[in-house]
């Protein structure tokens, strides 16, 4: 729900073989990719106006995150938000409401899952930033702004049964301190 109250959703809409993200307010529908191997919309208002998309895209068999942020007028151009390691999967976007974006996803890296994230200052994205540890593989990334602390959670199988893991994401971009787990 964007600031002024307008309601959005985006999903994959399937036609022969390909599938295309596609997004919604105000009684009309944006197609926001064109036909291909599409995976996981999300959706966040930056609170400076804007609607931010975030989804993952296969690119010839390693899928990579793409942005577009629309201004009420218009989307921008797709961004391409990754370009090494192996696929990245499952994009979580939220917002600060002041224009600030967080946004997560499960990156494979040196052959394991890892939760991966960038930050939007309002003017460009961040390098990313690697926020799970240890050896297992981690999914299921969530992201949320909350009394002014920024935390991200995932799901992970490292200690030989499936356990779910917190950390706040404070300061500078590459500096993150432990939460409980």
């Amino acid at each position: 729900v964007a600031p002024d109250g307008e309601r959005w959703v985006a999903w994959l809409a399937y036609d022969n073989g390909a599938d295309r993200v596609l997004a919604r307010s105000g009684g009309r529908t944006y197609e926001l990719t064109g036909r291909g191997d599409h995976q996981a919309p999300s959706l966040a208002a930056d609170g400076k106006g804007k609607i931010w998309a975030v989804w993952s895209r296969n690119d010839e068999g390693t899928f990579h995150l793409y942005s577009r942020a629309f201004d009420g007028k218009a989307w921008s151009a797709p961004e391409k938000l990754t370009s090494q390691g192996g696929s990245n999967i499952w994009p979580r976007l939220t917002s600060d409401g002041e224009g600030k974006l967080a946004l997560v996803w499960q990156g494979f890296r040196n052959d394991r899952a890892a939760i991966v994230g960038r930050l939007w200052n309002g003017s460009a994205w961040s390098a990313e930033t690697i926020l799970s540890d240890g050896s297992g593989n981690c999914w299921a990334p969530t992201v949320a702004f909350g009394g002014g602390k920024l935390w991200v959670a995932w799901d992970s199988y490292a200690t030989g049964a499936y356990q779910i893991y917190a950390r706040q994401w404070t300061g500078s971009i590459q500096r993150i301190t432990k939460g409980e787990n």
